[in-house]
């Protein structure tokens, strides 16, 4: 039986069955045999009531500190924080909020064996608190345990963990048939199947107070001196209840009866190993104990996983990318390099774990001198990570593929709501500029009176607020913009004597769409040859009209007097965009992050490309960011921001970015009458056409990305193909990562002048 805790999921088993819930307890209670015709999953499907799921979890609990207050209801804290003492540099603050999911409260010891119920911040313990679900607390902090795994203490070596995985559910009596997960890649609604062998090689019992079995998903953000966790979320946690320790007990497969699995004596008939431990928390010696697991991996996250800003994108699965300082060497056959941030990782994988007391332990304090925080009961007694094992498995999730206007749709809801952060930082901006003037006023106006006027300043803001009316009508397109991106760069010249001349206006236009590459797998995670339409799907078409438009001044117009095309050069870029401190407030879209793409005649662009996210996104969001600092350092407690709007600011202004070139190396034009390979004379060659106006050449460019290299001194020149090298991970948008692709064509003119386009790409699985 397993139950998400943190993940979409309808039922609570991992897979589904084609009974009803009347059927199933019909058939049992009469002894019937199943007479259904279609193949029924061997797991039940039951969603458990609360009552059902709380009594099995709150089994997981204290040996010998329970003091009868396991029924009472969880208790949930909440801090608030002035808004006046939360205003500080957004642009270089580095604190670490808490996640929506960390609700523990930080607190300090005073005497004797309890803990003070003041919340002190700078104090170095955590609190399980008994009254509340003190288990919710140690798995939400695990990550700041102790852990005595790897480490030299006696009872921790002596518990041995294997973690098995099998094509099947596994049932008792029967072979499984093994499989290696390091060869797989699962996708949504696939299962995780497997069991865990448990041995106690020492001549005593071991106790433990916590053990579970859970398919986690975890972004991990490391600091590469410290070694340290900068931020590590679990974003998906599901619990086998069949596989953890509890009270309770239910039946796991639909085969057993009521009492099958009573005894906590159960065997496996098959090779004789224990299915269940002693009725006490230990680890009895001599013993070899079997733990089964089946997880269904999730189409989508919890809804609160983005509680703060309830992004759709947001809470889809987002791919398994970097190498997580849990894993083994070994752990693949070959690394696989997707471009994520060195000290960056989103990993998934099943993980069994004994969570035990420092007191029963013998825990040499030695090994962990450097260790900040401690997670105590209310008897001062330390929580630490007995042992554990962890083994990895590789999600990739399936892309969900938008229609072409529910592709239009989601960029105006995106525009938009980056528009309403502006707005809203703007109109605070307004609102300390007035009130700054109001104070500069009331030193000549003795009758002036601050607060009526802050008071109506915020009535004149509510208004502004209330004439807001958000939907797509905010956002105007011309009918033109909205099927194709044009290019404008106005081009000039300057002279020995240090004139400027205007040449002209060279034009660019494509079609708007989403070029789409299909994801194919790193070498290791292949298991078919790879077909003709994947193959196929690496080379891109891009359709072009290049125009020219002589200035006003000009009275000759001569085709021979355009500039020429010396340099045309092609790249993939992956753009990956992270957030180490809050979660990312917007979603991103390609024409909202490259400006440069819309119908506004922009200035020449130097050979330093200026287009991107930094410029764009990044540094106008400081811009005003530092400007409501300043206005908030001057005003003091005048002026009020709300803390959400300051944590937006802040993650957006400490955005990451980091762009990969991946230079296409096999380029072609296409032509009324031939392909060639594409360069600066192909390009001149194709004659202009003159409409009385204006001189154009249509032809296209086609890309062939399996040609695609990354020449740095750190990555040399590779043979194979792009795919076989690198693995290109479909687009996706997480609270804290997100990673995109385009393609940026550069040409280098006859003037001296560089001009760049960027087109969206979507790497789809």
């Amino acid at each position: 039986m397993i139950m998400s805790v943190r993940s979409r999921v309808t039922p609570p088993g991992s897979t589904y069955s084609s009974r009803t819930e009347e059927e199933i307890h019909r058939s049992q209670s009469q002894n019937l045999p199943d007479t259904t015709e279609a193949k029924v999953d061997p797991l039940w499907t039951i969603l458990p009531s609360y009552q059902m799921y709380y009594s099995l979890y709150r089994g997981i609990r204290m040996s010998d500190d329970d003091d009868g207050n396991e029924d009472l209801p969880p208790v949930y804290h909440r801090n608030f924080t002035s808004a006046s003492s939360l205003v500080s540099d957004p642009t270089y603050h580095s604190g670490t909020p808490m996640s929506s999911q960390e609700t523990t409260a930080t607190r300090s010891i005073a005497s004797g064996n309890s803990f003070s119920p003041q919340i002190t911040d700078g104090s170095r313990f955590i609190f399980a608190d008994e009254l509340s679900n003190w288990q919710e607390t140690i798995l939400d902090n695990t990550h700041l345990l102790k852990n005595l795994t790897g480490t030299t203490n006696y009872d921790s070596n002596a518990i041995s963990i294997e973690i098995h995985f099998t094509k099947d559910i596994c049932q008792p009596g029967e072979e499984p048939v093994e499989i290696d997960p390091t060869f797989f890649e699962y996708k949504q609604d696939d299962y995780v199947n497997g069991y865990i062998i448990i041995k106690n090689t020492s001549d005593k019992p071991i106790p433990f107070e916590m053990f579970y079995l859970v398919f986690e998903g975890t972004m991990k953000i490391v600091d590469m001196k410290t070694k340290k966790y900068i931020h590590s979320r679990n974003f998906l946690q599901m619990f086998d209840f069949s596989g953890s320790w509890k009270d309770g007990h239910i039946n796991r497969l639909i085969t057993e009866s009521e009492n099958s699995l009573a005894c906590h004596h159960s065997r496996d008939p098959r090779d004789g190993t224990y299915l269940s431990f002693a009725c006490h928390k230990e680890i009895v010696p001599n013993r070899t104990y079997k733990r089964f697991f089946t997880f269904k991996v999730p189409n989508f996250l919890l809804d609160t996983e983005c509680s703060e800003h309830n992004l759709s994108t947001h809470i889809q699965l987002p791919p398994s990318m970097g190498c997580s300082t849990f894993e083994k060497p070994g752990d693949h056959t070959m690394p696989v390099q997707d471009f994520t941030p060195q000290n960056s990782a989103i990993t998934y994988g099943v993980l069994a774990r004994f969570v035990g007391r420092k007191s029963r332990h013998n825990v040499d304090e030695s090994l962990f001198k450097n260790h900040d925080m401690v997670l105590v009961n209310s008897k001062g007694d330390e929580f630490l990570i007995l042992k554990e094992e962890y083994s990895h498995v590789r999600i990739l999730q399936q892309t969900n593929v938008l229609v072409k206007n529910t592709q239009k749709t989601k960029f105006m809801e995106t525009k938009l709501m980056y528009d309403n952060l502006r707005n809203k930082i703007c109109e605070r901006l307004e609102f300390g500029k007035q009130l700054r003037e109001s104070l500069i006023n009331q030193q000549f106006d003795n009758s002036f009176n601050i607060a009526e006027r802050i008071s109506q300043l915020d009535r004149e803001l509510s208004k502004k607020k209330q004439y807001y009316q958000s939907g797509d009508g905010e956002i105007k397109y011309t009918h033109e913009s909205l099927n194709e991106y044009v290019f404008n760069y106005p081009l000039t010249k300057k002279s020995l004597s240090g004139a400027t001349k205007q040449l002209g206006t060279i034009q660019f236009c494509t079609p708007k769409r989403e070029y789409s590459v299909k994801y194919i797998p790193p070498i290791q995670f292949r298991q078919s040859p790879l077909s003709e339409e994947d193959l196929n799907s690496w080379k891109l078409e891009l359709p072009l009209q290049l125009t020219y438009t002589f200035p006003p001044s000009d009275e000759q117009c001569d085709s021979k007097k355009i500039p020429k095309i010396k340099s045309f050069f092609a790249d993939l870029v992956v753009l990956t965009i992270k957030s180490e401190n809050y979660s990312i407030p917007i979603e991103f879209h390609h024409d909202l992050i490259f400006q440069e793409s819309t119908n506004t005649v922009q200035q020449t662009s130097s050979y330093q490309d200026s287009d991107t996210f930094e410029e764009n996104i990044v540094v106008p969001m400081r811009i005003l960011a530092n400007e409501l600092f300043q206005l908030s350092k001057e005003l003091g407690d005048n002026f009020k921001i709300e803390k959400h709007l300051i944590d937006d600011m802040r993650s957006i202004c400490e955005l990451e970015s980091k762009n990969h070139h991946l230079w296409i190396r096999d380029t072609k034009v296409k032509t009324e009458t031939e392909i060639t390979a594409i360069s600066p004379k192909t390009v001149n060659s194709i004659p202009w056409k003159f409409d009385g106006k204006q001189y154009s050449r249509n032809f296209n460019i086609i890309l062939n990305l399996e040609s695609a290299m990354l020449n740095t001194a750190l990555h040399p020149k590779k043979k194979g193909e792009a795919y076989d090298r690198f693995c290109l991970v479909p687009n996706f948008q997480y609270c804290r990562i997100a990673r995109m692709y385009f393609i940026r064509i550069s040409i280098g003119l006859s003037n001296n002048q560089m001009i760049r386009f960027k087109i969206p790409v979507s790497i789809l699985k």
